[in-house]
Parts: C-alpha cells; sequence; structure tokens
C-alpha cells in the first residue's frame, strides 16, 4: 500500500498483489519488540493467541508471551525493500503468465488443457486465501497491541475497517483504493464527479430560474400599483400568466435541484456503506482479489471510464458516461 497513483485527483494502489504469491510483501514490515528484560527481537507480527503474539523472524516464527512485551516498534519499509519485494512479486506473476501460456500451447487434449487451468487458478485461489488469512491475524494482533498501548498505531499499513472507511468519507473512492479495490474505486470517484456537477448545474438553473421570477413579480406589483399603465385584463392575465410559471417551470427547476442533491447524498451513503463492509470482510481475512490487474509501471497512463447517474434540465434521470486517466507514479 505504499505506491501512490493520481486520477484526476488522488488514488491509492499497489498493494494489490500481496493476494496473488501469499506472503510477498512481509519483508516490507518488520517490527523492533522489546522485551521487559530488555533483550530485542526483529520481525514482523503475524498472528496471535490469547496470551501470545506470533513473530515471524530469519529463524522462523517464535511464540512470546503479551505479559513479557514491553512495547513494540513498526518500521517502516525502505526504497530498497519495497522495490526488492515489487520484482520478486513481478517475476512471479511473470512465472505463472508463462505457465498458462505453455499449457495452452502444448499439444494436449482440451479436457486435459482445461483440467490443469483449473488447478493453477485453484492454487493461486488459494495462495490469495492464505495472503488474506495472514493480513487479517496480522491486523488483529496489531489492533490489539495499540488498544493495549504497547505499539503506537503503524503509520500507512491499514489494521482495522475504520483506515478504509474515513477515506471514503474523505473522498468517495479512496478507501477502495486503499482497500486493493481500483476499479470500484474509480467508478465511485468518477461517479461522485459526476453527480457533483450535476449538482452544480441544477443549482444554477434553478437560481436563474428564481432570480427571472423575482423579477416578474416585482413587474407584477409595479403594474398592480399603476393602474392607469395598462389595462385591468392585461394586468389579470400577465398575473395569472407569472404565478403559473412560478408553480410550474420554475419550481420544477427548484425541485430538480433537490432530487440531484438527495442523489448525491443516497450515492455518498452507499458507497460508505459498501466499504464499510468491504472493510470488515477485510478484517475476517474473507476479501479476495480474483481478478489479474495488469501490472502498474511508473510513468504509465490508463484511461478510466464511469457510467454516471445525471439528471438533465428536464428533471430527467439519465446515464453519462465520465473519462479520466491515472498517472501511476
Amino acid at each position: 500500500m505504499n505506491e501512490r497513483s493520481k486520477i484526476f485527483y488522488f488514488r491509492y494502489s499497489g498493494a494489490f498483489v500481496l493476494f496473488f504469491f501469499g506472503s510477498g510483501l512481509f519483508p516490507l514490515q518488520a517490527e523492533i519488540v522489546t522485551m521487559k528484560d530488555g533483550s530485542v527481537l526483529h520481525g514482523r507480527i503475524v498472528g496471535q493467541t490469547m496470551n501470545h503474539v506470533r513473530l515471524k523472524t530469519t529463524e522462523g516464527v517464535k511464540t512470546i508471551e503479551k505479559s513479557k512485551l514491553k512495547k513494540i516498534q513498526w518500521v517502516k519499509p525502505s526504497v530498497s525493500q519495497k522495490q526488492a519485494s515489487a520484482e520478486e512479486l513481478r517475476q512471479k506473476k511473470e512465472k505463472a503468465r508463462k505457465e498458462r501460456e505453455r499449457i495452452a500451447k502444448e499439444e494436449l487434449a482440451k479436457q486435459e488443457k482445461e483440467r490443469l487451468l483449473k488447478e493453477l487458478e485453484a492454487q493461486e485461489l488459494e495462495e490469495k486465501q492464505k495472503a488474506a488469512q495472514e493480513r487479517a491475524e496480522r491486523a488483529a494482533a496489531l489492533r490489539e497491541l495499540v488498544e493495549t498501548e504497547k505499539m503506537e498505531k503503524p503509520d500507512g499499513e491499514a489494521i482495522s475497517y475504520w483506515d478504509f472507511a474515513w477515506r471514503s468519507i474523505l473522498i468517495p473512492g479512496w478507501g477502495h483504493f486503499k482497500i486493493d479495490r481500483p476499479v470500484m474505486g474509480s467508478i465511485y470517484m468518477g461517479a461522485t464527479a459526476g453527480l457533483l456537477y450535476g449538482i452544480y448545474n441544477t443549482r444554477r438553473i434553478a437560481k436563474n430560474a428564481t432570480k427571472e421570477n423575482h423579477q416578474k413579480e416585482m413587474e407584477n406589483f409595479l403594474l398592480s400599483v399603476s393602474p392607469g399603465v395598462i389595462d385591468k385584463n392585461l394586468r389579470i392575465a400577465y398575473s395569472m400568466y407569472s404565478n403559473t410559471m412560478a408553480l410550474t417551470v420554475v419550481q420544477k427547476k427548484v425541485d430538480n435541484y433537490n432530487h440531484s442533491l438527495y442523489l448525491a447524498a443516497s450515492f455518498y451513503g452507499f458507497q460508505l456503506l459498501h466499504i464499510i463492509y468491504n472493510g470488515f470482510a477485510w478484517e475476517k481475512g474473507l476479501l479476495i482479489v480474483k481478478q489479474d490487474m495488469p501490472d502498474r509501471r511508473k510513468g504509465s497512463i490508463r484511461p478510466q471510464f464511469a457510467v454516471i447517474p445525471q439528471i438533465d434540465g428536464e428533471g430527467r434521470l439519465r446515464p453519462g458516461v465520465f473519462g479520466g486517466f491515472s498517472l501511476h507514479f
């Protein structure tokens, strides 16, 4: 979750590769564990039990009693560590891709090819499930350590659903990028941008309509206090016309603006509930990335599109297309 990208605004990605190949990112983040007896251990917290914490070190996984812990310091990964881990993951993905190509090119019966491909997919899914469960166990252990004040909240590493939710509260879709859902994040961000434009546009139309209606009311008032200027019947007709316009056309434009607000608020609430739901699933180790996403290289630009609900000038809900681009850096 240390790579960054931009999509008109900001987007976060890069961590999705963790789910593809087991624990490839484990070397990136480590902790310095200080015991009450003064000894110090280096490793990565990978889980816990009621009374123990499991620490993965270069010598294997060690089980440490919680009562003997003094403090734990989270260590931010270095640039070289991130690059080495990213290269390792790239090589594993490339190996899996070549294996698929090899199976496809071999002179095998169709059923045999399908069987081999299904076995490969099942193996990859198993690795993703294992990685998701390991991440959930680590997050649970870190949450408890933070709550018991044995460790400060890791800077940049998610440990609970709230780490995703607060981002989507600020910018709809941001939390989905953080939780490795860049496609959904793009849709939510794009749709939100379209809805905000719809609010701006319908408000502009409603404001102009009410201003024009106010001018007509003033004209009506001036005609009513100047009986000798215009014929009585014409004054009555003009007054009825102005009232009809205020109750139909002007009110409809005001209603369109109100409806655009309701639509945007409903959409905002929906995306917030969605990220909270995904966050709870992430905490349980149930969030699995099933689709293989293309590699993002620094300097690459990718188009992004989203279908956006919009309210037109007539008050009708219609789909619109939002286009943008993402720049990976």
